[in-house]
């Protein structure tokens, strides 16, 4: 096997990106992989793969601790089209049984999900494996719809959750803020538009309701709400709760 320069340093840079998910089972398995591609080869090692990336760190970010039997449990369903039954803690802390016809697994802020149909509501849904508890195959098999896009899926989303009818959103953002959030791709379907006093209007098109009233009021007091008028009046609502909390600590 020959090896360029910059193909060694890819190879190299992608192992340091893989200490982010340190104790997940992504890291534990490419770590598996790297280990055999290595014993594989023969002849003299004449490069230092690890001065090639001693200049570069890669910091840790939050992630979801995920039980490696979860994970293997979930994409053996996949590969072989069984339902499952699921016990799962939702968001709220609610604890339900469900089950599912398990089609794709989808990474996502630190955490993987499950995007799986859930036989009694009739639709598909998301599931965090980090909140999954007892998952038994059902010896049930089912034939995987031929139309699901995984990408189609999420593409009106803004994160990993979305409702049916999708938003028309304005955002206008301070000055203090403009550089970052110019700077980013936040949404396939944003568009920008600089202001004369140096804020700057995002637009898109998003059928989130949930993470995006959450990622706006992480902005505050550097955001406003052009539009529409319900997503306004939820950062408005959210924002007085905040503050009735704060009044009654």
């Amino acid at each position: 096997m020959q090896l360029t320069r910059g193909e060694v340093f890819s190879f190299s840079i992608a192992r340091k990106l893989l200490e982010r998910f340190e104790g997940t089972p992504l890291e534990l398995d490419m770590r598996s992989v790297l280990g055999k591609i290595a014993d594989s080869l023969r002849g003299t090692v004449s490069l230092d793969v690890e001065s090639l990336t001693d200049q570069f760190t890669v910091l840790a970010e939050d992630h979801a601790r995920v039980e490696p039997g979860v994970w293997q449990r979930a994409g053996r369903a996949i590969n072989q089209r069984e339902r499952l039954r699921l016990r799962y803690q939702r968001f709220d802390g609610v604890i339900r049984d469900y089950l599912l016809e398990p089609y794709h697994l989808v990474a996502y802020h630190g955490n993987w999900y499950l995007l799986a149909l859930n036989s009694v509501a009739g639709r598909i849904e998301t599931f965090a494996l980090s909140r999954c508890g007892s998952m038994e195959g059902s010896g049930q098999h089912f034939p995987r719809p031929m139309a699901f896009d995984p990408k189609g899926f999420f593409k009106d989303a803004f994160g990993i959750s979305q409702a049916d009818q999708p938003w028309s959103v304005r955002l206008l953002f301070g000055h203090e803020v403009a550089t970052y959030i110019r700077e980013r791709t936040w949404h396939p379907s944003q568009q920008l538009r600089e202001r004369r006093n140096g804020t700057l209007e995002l637009r898109l098109q998003t059928s989130s309701r949930k993470e995006l009233t959450r990622w706006i009021l992480s902005w505050m007091p550097h955001v406003k709400v052009l539009a529409p008028r319900q997503l306004r009046d939820r950062v408005r609502e959210r924002m007085r709760e905040g503050l009735a909390q704060c009044r009654g600590g």
